[in-house]
């Protein structure tokens, strides 16, 4: 005898944007997400979705890969053990919402916790991306299935979280692939890339944070000016465009690792523009954060930096690498001082840390997943050497929306409608 499929009512939450949709259709949002046709849609890397559900064996998500990676954690309640950690292939990429199987034989004895992470970045319409925007519209458990009600706190970041703003690296850009020129794009996979293993998840390890990280992150983008082929929008306006506002907490620290796309050739920005358009990202994160949530901005030496060199020479041998690393380093600085800096909690720090050709690069020369942790710990290293000066600061700060709902619908559909114009440019 075949079983039924139960579509019960939905208690699904979406880190970054403290999303609960229950019984009672309650829902609380943030803004990482565009809703249009019954469907959510997000493009941030390391944004994720889960739901706490028992008595089946089995679960499944209608939606739309966009063409991403993925990775599922399935933890089993009560046991506090990782039942098994995959990677889902993109198996939707034509714009169509599919079934997915994200759980099996599971046992309807139990309980579990399972969580969807988008492990790859946005969409960039460029060579260096092909990826579309994620759907999610429908989650259903096989027979007998029940979704719990947990709060999103709880699920996602019961310790806080830290922000990470930032480029190519921040994604996890080509940290499992193997080492190849700059100017190889054909050595590109988008299976290589996983944001989870980047800089940003590293230092929130090391910070007591787990995997609990809201990315902001897009290769090829700059403070001022973007890599060749990489949009006008820089990272000023996306983050403002993509920034999360309604988490029951505030981040515990902020880290900034981005400008060197500015400095990809020639072309880069002059002194004044740099400063100006750095001060726009700490003013507007300063209104929207607060005083309280401390800022670290960080940028690399040529002995460690990224997308510099060759498979055969270091990037500290690179003229160019030397010389941009230099003016990145002081334009920064100068953009951090003129903030304020630490007076604002704004701290800045260059890495010098001496990164190893043959085992720290990977694709494209950018870092492999012992360039990203050897990182990562020099930033550890520079916020624990603040003492107290660094603290992390808590405020709850919660938004609420109704939810449209058909009580007579057999599905549970996820919908919102707009609640903040994001598309003026700052």
């Amino acid at each position: 005898m075949s079983s039924t499929v139960r579509f019960s009512p939905l208690a699904i939450y979406f880190q970054d944007m403290s999303r609960r949709l229950d019984a009672c259709e309650c829902v609380w949002f943030g803004n990482r997400t565009i809703e249009a046709d019954g469907t959510v849609s997000y493009t941030m890397p390391g944004v994720r979705f889960g739901f706490r559900v028992s008595g089946t064996c089995r679960v499944d998500v209608k939606m739309d890969t966009g063409g991403n990676f993925f990775k599922i954690n399935l933890t089993s309640i009560g046991e506090k053990e990782l039942v098994y950690d995959l990677n889902m292939h993109s198996v939707t990429s034509d714009g169509t919402l599919e079934w997915v199987r994200v759980a099996s034989n599971l046992d309807p004895a139990k309980t579990y916790d399972i969580t969807i992470i988008k492990k790859t970045e946005p969409e960039l319409k460029s060579i260096l991306s092909r990826y579309d925007p994620v759907r999610v519209k429908r989650v259903r458990a096989a027979s007998g299935g029940i979704f719990h009600d947990v709060s999103p706190k709880q699920f996602f970041y019961p310790s806080g979280y830290i922000e990470v703003i930032g480029d190519s690296d921040a994604c996890g850009f080509g940290v499992n692939g193997a080492i190849s020129s700059t100017m190889n794009i054909f050595s590109i996979d988008g299976a290589d890339e996983d944001c989870l293993k980047a800089w940003g998840s590293c230092l929130a390890r090391r910070l007591g944070f787990g995997d609990s990280v809201v990315c902001t992150a897009w290769s090829g983008k700059g403070i001022a000016r973007n890599a060749p082929m990489c949009g006008d929008a820089c990272i000023p306006e996306l983050w403002f465009k993509h920034h999360s506002t309604t988490e029951d907490e505030l981040p515990k620290c902020i880290a900034i690792l981005a400008g060197g796309n500015d400095f990809i050739d020639e072309n880069y920005p002059g002194r004044e523009e740099f400063i100006a358009r750095f001060s726009e990202l700490f003013f507007m994160i300063r209104k929207i954060r607060g005083q309280a949530v401390p800022i670290y901005v960080f940028q690399c030496g040529a002995s460690c930096c990224s997308s510099a060199g060759s498979p055969s020479e270091h990037p500290e041998n690179d003229v160019w690498a030397k010389e941009s690393c230099q003016l990145l380093d002081e334009f920064t600085r100068d953009a951090v001082n003129a903030c304020g800096g630490e007076t604002q909690r704004i701290y800045y720090h260059q890495i010098q840390t001496k990164l190893d050709l043959a085992t720290d690069y990977a694709t494209m020369m950018h870092w492999s997943v012992s360039g990203q942790d050897k990182i990562s710990s020099a930033m550890f290293q520079f916020i624990s050497s603040l003492g107290d000066s660094n603290g992390f600061y808590r405020s709850m700060k919660r938004q609420t929306y109704s939810i449209h709902s058909n009580a007579m619908t057999t599905y549970y559909d996820i919908y919102k409608p707009i609640t903040e114009d994001r598309s003026q440019s700052w």
